[in-house]
């Protein structure tokens, strides 16, 4: 191998292949740290300016952002920003840059539920980078972004919701509406809204979402999680049927990828259950939950807690119907696999049916 560090130097960004898991950015680290002493080299001994060691501590201190090892990544940051600054004046593309490691060590103290602290640099971030690149640089998007995060963080949702409208108005700009960036940021905005309990613009936004997904490969499980979450958003509003219908396309959604024995199918078909209850349709609650418990025998086992929690629902529906016996039954299965599972708190509570119900048949 070469003793050029400027060889080196590319070798190692060679090796470095757009990490996304804590995992991959922790694998990363030893080559920032060698990245890191390279550029001391090359700027001590060859001369070279000193953007070259500012952006070698701002790629090991994102590193350790992405890996969540906060204390190192603030020393790093806050060592790039100092040395940054100096060279305003003699190094070309030290501001453009002051912008990106202010957004970063924001982001540091957004973890470290320091928000204020975080506001204070984003702000600083995104004022340079509007004065450097103009209002509408795409740029900008993420130091919104990471200012709504910092403003959730303090529960500040019309701030979250200013922020994200901006990041919103510069995605669709660059990408259009039926990009997966602007239907992320749509979900966001929806989010914010549903912690302001006002449902019909959340489910509006999500909705519009939902419909970005559905058209894109591999979204899948975000397209199902999504059709759970606009179930959920709907029953706070207590609108059963309109929660039932999202469920039955989240159950839809991972029936195709995945299969009626699925587990994740298995929830939500007992989600839809529940939901049945509330809206008083038991006949239609106990055929669905007689088909979970069936599925739950087969995947779980027929002893198992899933099952026990199956026949106590089941035990409920027929003490609301009256049909006592049938309820003295499934009870009494369930407070066996209880015990046999040592489930006392499961126990506990089906045992109190189970004596309403004896009661009630006279036995």
């Amino acid at each position: 191998m070469s003793d050029d560090p400027e060889e080196k130097m590319r070798n190692i960004q060679q090796q470095i292949d757009n990490p996304e898991t804590v995992e991959e950015w922790e694998q990363t680290i030893p080559l920032r740290v060698k990245q890191l002493a390279l550029s001391k080299v090359l700027v001590n001994i060859h001369g070279r300016d000193g953007l070259v060691a500012v952006v070698a501590h701002t790629d090991l201190g994102e590193c350790y952002l992405r890996a969540k090892y906060l204390d190192q990544a603030i020393e790093h940051l806050t060592t790039a920003l100092t040395l940054n600054g100096t060279l305003f004046s003699t190094v070309a593309g030290t501001k453009p840059y002051h912008a990106h490691v202010l957004k970063l060590l924001g982001q540091c103290y957004i973890e470290t539920d320091s928000a204020s602290e975080a506001i204070t640099l984003l702000e600083k971030a995104l004022k340079l980078n509007v004065l450097l690149k103009g209002e509408e640089d795409i740029s900008n998007a993420e130091i919104h972004l990471a200012l709504s995060e910092a403003c959730m963080k303090l529960e500040n949702w019309d701030g979250a919701l200013s922020h994200l409208t901006a990041v919103w108005e510069l995605k669709e700009a660059a990408f259009g509406m039926r990009h997966k960036e602007t239907a992320d940021v749509m979900a966001k905005m929806a989010f914010v809204n549903a912690k302001k309990e006002m449902y019909d613009q959340a489910i509006d936004l999500l909705k519009r979402s939902l419909g970005v997904y559905k058209a894109l490969e591999n979204c899948r499980d975000l397209c199902a999680h999504t059709a759970v979450t606009l179930s959920e958003w709907h029953e706070q509003k207590q609108d059963i049927i309109s929660a039932i219908e999202a469920l039955r396309e989240a159950e839809d959604i991972y029936k195709s990828a995945y299969g009626v024995s699925d587990k994740r199918t298995i929830r939500v078909k007992r989600d839809i259950a529940l939901l049945q209850l509330q809206r008083g349709d038991y006949e239609d609650a106990l055929w669905e939950l007689k088909e979970v418990e069936e599925l739950e025998k087969d995947v779980f086992g027929p002893t198992s807690t899933h099952v026990a929690k199956t026949l106590k629902a089941v035990g409920t529906v027929y003490i609301i119907q009256q049909k006592y016996e049938e309820a003295v039954g499934c009870l009494e299965q369930a407070l066996s696999i209880c015990k046999e599972q040592n489930n006392k708190t499961l126990a506990k509570d089906v045992k109190k049916k189970l004596d309403l119900a004896k009661t009630q048949a006279g036995l």
